[in-house]
């Protein structure tokens, strides 16, 4: 059984909803209120609520896979919303950039081959989307910049 479907996807998109709508009020706010959310920050954040993770246990040396597809998830989104070097996103999240690299493979292999992780990616990814306003051909742009390092060949 893959992991993804450990999680009820109704009830996660039910609360990704309501934390969303009220994350986006934060954002919205943060000028008057101080309170700076930033891209990096929501992704992270989105992704934790929805797979209901905490972030020490993300971001920890852990390979348990409730905190490695998480984690994985981050790098990806991190790279296509933010376009961020791996490098970058290795700092952000404690991890050497070829473990970045492995992960990016990782989700981009699953998205190919598993339906429910693509689904269940689609929709972090819709949400976001709700939220954020990036432009598909970048998101693409992101993602494909790194795929000449693609260390499975």
């Amino acid at each position: 059984m893959d992991l993804v479907e450990n999680y009820n996807l109704k009830n996660c998109v039910a609360s990704l909803a309501w934390y969303n709508k009220n994350l986006l009020n934060i954002h919205k706010s943060s000028i008057n209120n101080q309170t700076i959310v930033t891209e990096e920050e929501f992704i992270i954040e989105t992704v934790l609520k929805y797979f209901e993770a905490k972030r020490e246990d993300v971001f920890s040396s852990s390979r348990l896979q409730g905190n490695v597809v998480p984690r994985y998830i981050i790098f990806a989104l991190l790279k296509a919303y933010c376009g961020y070097t791996l490098a970058a996103i290795g700092k952000i999240t404690g991890r050497d950039h070829t473990t970045v690299i492995y992960g990016l493979n990782i989700v981009s292999d699953k998205l190919l081959r598993d339906m429910t992780f693509k689904r269940f990616y689609e929709g972090i990814t819709k949400d976001i989307d709700s939220v954020l306003n990036i432009s598909e051909n970048k998101k693409k742009s992101n993602l494909q910049s790194y795929r000449h390092i693609d260390v499975r060949n």
